[in-house]
């Protein structure tokens, strides 16, 4: 068996309504989401609701490998609350070994810099390339050699400390040229770099294409809609047709028979209104 709670089985707070928005804001992590001085903010997404159902799936998944060998079924539980705070995990870390409070920092890393959103000319670039090596090709591609050298930014702690500084000096070239210019320049020297979509931009990139990540059903009440696929991919597996959700009851006769009841006893369930 496996359960999903807001805040665990048991404890204090076991019987309140746990919902996403109010497990962001209690694990901590809105505290460390949007820009430096400005009002706490959620993410985007029910972040605690999608990953705590993973959560759950790996739960029972590590279950039934344990009963194959103990032969022990057991209760799975898994919580909003714990499932968003094992997410803080380098923010949290920080603080319970190093006392060091994690802040807002906008778009860029916490701990690893320059990693970022830039301004170019026509938009805005996502880079990551805080380790040395990424740090000193981006330098290079971008014609700031002398960045290397600096003293406020020649090692990773530096670059972090003087993050403000940082930003500035590498967005004064990267607005000289448009997005995709950076992109592929900074890609092509092994420079970790990407374009910031919106959902209308990321569902037209050619790589998101090629994934097929979109797929069309037919509901019978609703018509054609468009949904998407699942992101895991097993190499041998035998591919499943495209089927909408079903509709309430839709298979219960077909379960009820694989489970051994006779015509006449899921008829009986039905005149009952069993189902």
């Amino acid at each position: 068996m496996a359960s999903i709670s807001g805040f665990g089985q048991d404890g204090p707070y076991h019987k309140r309504p746990g919902f996403d928005q109010i497990i962001q804001g209690m694990s901590g992590l809105m505290s460390v989401t949007g820009h430096p001085g400005t009002p706490y903010v959620r993410t985007g997404i029910a972040v605690a609701d999608l990953v705590t159902g993973q959560m759950c799936a790996q739960g029972v998944l590590l279950t039934l490998f344990e009963r194959e060998r103990s032969g022990i079924g057991q209760w799975v539980q898994v919580s909003l609350l714990e499932t968003l705070i094992n997410l803080m995990d380098f923010q949290a870390v920080r603080y319970l070994n190093e006392k060091e409070m994690p802040l807002q920092v906008g778009n860029d890393h916490a701990a690893r810099m320059p990693t970022g959103v830039y301004q170019t000319a026509d938009g805005e670039v996502t880079i990551c390339a805080a380790a040395d090596a990424m740090w000193r090709k981006l330098c290079a591609q971008i014609g700031r050699e002398d960045l290397v050298s600096n003293q406020l930014f020649a090692e990773q702690a530096g670059r972090s400390k003087n993050r403000v500084a940082l930003n500035v000096e590498l967005e004064s070239v990267l607005r000289t040229q448009d997005t995709a210019y950076w992109v592929r320049k900074l890609n092509k020297a092994g420079v970790a770099c990407g374009p910031v979509y919106t959902v209308e931009q990321m569902f037209g990139d050619e790589q998101v294409e090629h994934l097929q990540v979109v797929r069309a059903v037919d509901h019978a009440t609703l018509g054609k809609k468009f949904v998407l696929g699942q992101p895991i991919r097993l190499s041998a597996a035998t591919p499943i047709d495209n089927k909408p959700a079903p509709t309430r009851g839709e298979h219960s006769v077909d379960i009820l028979k694989e489970m051994g009841l006779s015509e006449e006893a899921v008829a009986h369930l039905q005149r009952e209104q069993v189902f």
